[in-house]
């Protein structure tokens, strides 16, 4: 089960890899299969339902991040 900074890891971590990679919110969505308002709620530390693993995997396969890369390190730093 996660926490709640695991969330907020998740959050930002994904906020910081669109931005990294100069991603619309919109483009972001396209690649990772999901709609803008799911984007919106994953970067505001939401995990909304219909959020599932294969979302994750799709971040690890476009920018090469694993899945407790995504929840466990800041990698804004």
């Amino acid at each position: 089960m996660k926490t709640d900074i695991d969330v907020k890891t998740f959050a930002k971590n994904l906020k910081h890899l669109r931005l990294k990679n100069n991603l619309t919110k919109k483009e972001m969505a396209v690649k990772l299969g999901i709609g803008i308002k799911t984007l919106n709620a994953l970067e505001n530390g939401i995990l909304p339902p219909r959020f599932t693993a294969s979302t994750v995997f799709k971040i690890k396969t476009e920018f090469g991040f694993s899945p407790s890369q995504m929840f466990g390190v800041d990698l804004s730093d």
